[in-house]
Parts: structure tokens; sequence; C-alpha cells
């Protein structure tokens, strides 16, 4: 196992790295989430469970004699290393998932701390720490009209707040050895990896996005939550966090604002 201790370390890591001294293998094997409108619509029978608002994560990824079972919305992928060494470039990962590259990007999680003198936004799985997992997505999956998932996940028994997701995504795993940060060097995923995120993660459906009938909308509001339809809810433009969404105050009494506000809290507190 390397173990890098300073700067030169992590220069003589990236000079084997390069010259294919660490090759595993050609492929590497990651999980590839496909939650688009149209591949929701091709499987109607398996729709209202991936949509019940439920975690879907148990039911969608499972085992079978070692050998993972591949749904409609969930499979195991090997995706090809350039020069044998475990890199994966952001091209042939846009390739994947069906976009330009100007349009993937690295999916983080942000969480709010607030102390006496000051608060600030800490952000997880950002630093390619080594072993982490690594969700590649699109820019543009927050659609008009698209169903919206959300996903959250567990640091040390504390679960994170809840994220939009939508369309298609790849779970990669961040290379296990060597510094943190080596962009574009991934992990074959094994059962135990598998087995892990889906302790650490959860996903369910979260609602779809409405349309703005008068003027674009600065934010995304979302209607038709599986939990309950009167609420109403607020993606936060550069965290994908879900928000209350405070115009309902506007459109119901006071007393019914507060019901809603409190099946809101129910669900996302």
């Amino acid at each position: 196992m390397i173990r890098p201790v300073n700067g030169l370390a992590s220069k003589k890591f990236m000079r084997r790295l390069l010259k294919g001294r660490l090759a595993l293998g050609e492929t590497i094997k990651a999980l590839m989430f496909d939650f688009t409108r149209d591949n929701l619509n091709a499987y109607e029978v398996d729709k209202a469970m991936l949509t019940s608002g439920e975690n879907l994560l148990s039911d969608i990824m499972q085992f079978e004699s070692m050998k993972y079972i591949e749904s409609p919305f969930t499979r195991l992928i090997d995706i090809e290393c350039d020069y044998a060494n475990n890199l994966i470039k952001d091209e042939k990962m846009s390739t994947i998932l069906g976009i330009d590259k100007e349009n993937l990007f690295h999916y983080y999680f942000f969480d709010r701390i607030n102390k006496k003198s000051h608060s600030s936004t800490k952000t997880y799985l950002s630093a390619g720490h080594p072993g982490e997992f690594s969700i590649l997505a699109s820019k543009t999956m927050l659609e008009a009209g698209d169903p919206i998932f959300e996903i959250r996940f567990k640091l040390e028994e504390k679960w994170s707040s809840w994220q939009a997701i939508a369309g298609k995504f790849i779970v990669a795993q961040n290379y296990r050895f060597g510094p943190g940060g080596v962009a574009e060097v991934y992990h074959s995923m094994t059962e135990k990896e598998i087995e892990s995120f889906k302790q650490t993660f959860q996903i369910r459906y979260s609602g779809s996005i409405r349309l703005a009938l008068n003027m674009p909308d600065t934010l995304r509001r979302m209607i038709n939550d599986p939990f309950d339809r009167d609420i109403r809810k607020l993606i936060d433009p550069h965290t994908f966090q879900i928000l209350f969404d405070s115009q309902l105050m506007h459109e119901f009494s006071s007393e019914k604002s507060q019901e809603i506000w409190s099946k809101f809290e129910t669900r996302y507190r």
C-alpha cells in the first residue's frame, strides 16, 4: 500500500501512475443510475414503486449468488481505463452519460455549520479522498417537467440534508490508495463497496419541477410531493438542498400554512 506523507510522495505517485505501474486492469466497475422521464415511462410496472417516496436503493440494488442483479434503473457497468492505469477522463464519463463535457460535474453534498461567531457551508465528497464515492452527473439534470429525486448520505451516524438529483448519473469509487485529489482516477466497485453505498446513501422520489407560466423562476419550484400534494418545495440553486416554499404563506391561511410546514418538517428533518 502506498502511504504518501508529503508533496514529494504525491509527485512520485503521479509519475508511477502515468507510467502505468499501478495498473489493476483495463476496466473498472461503476454504478449507472437512470431516473430519466423516458426510462421511467418505459417501465410502468415498476414506476409506482420508484415514485412512492420511499427509499428505493434496497429494491433496485441487489445481489444473487454473488452476482449483481441489474434493474431498469441501475446497473453495474464496466468502464475502460485510459492507459490501463485506472485513469478515466471526464470526456469518457460524459460520453457514457450522453452529455457534453462542459455539462459534466461532480455532485457534492453541503451542510450548514452555525457557530456563535460565524456560519459557514461545508462540502462533502468534494476533495477526492481515497476510497470515497464520486457521483458524476449533468449540470442540466434539473429540467422542468422531469421527475426529480432526492439523495442524502450518512457521515458518522448523522444524515445530511436531502438534495435534489435527477436524470442519469454515475456512482464510482475514487482510487483507494495514494493522495487525495487525484482527478479522474477510480477504483473498481465490488459487492462490499456497493453494499456500503446502500447503507450510507438513500434516494427517493421528490416530485417534479413546476413550469413557470408568466416569467422564468429564479428558483426551481417542485410540486407533486408523493408524501402530501399540499407540500411545495424549492431547490437551492447552489447546493441543490430541498427547501420549503414559503410562497405558500401568501396563498393559504396561517393555520393551513402551519399545517403544511409541519408536514414538510416531518419529512425533511
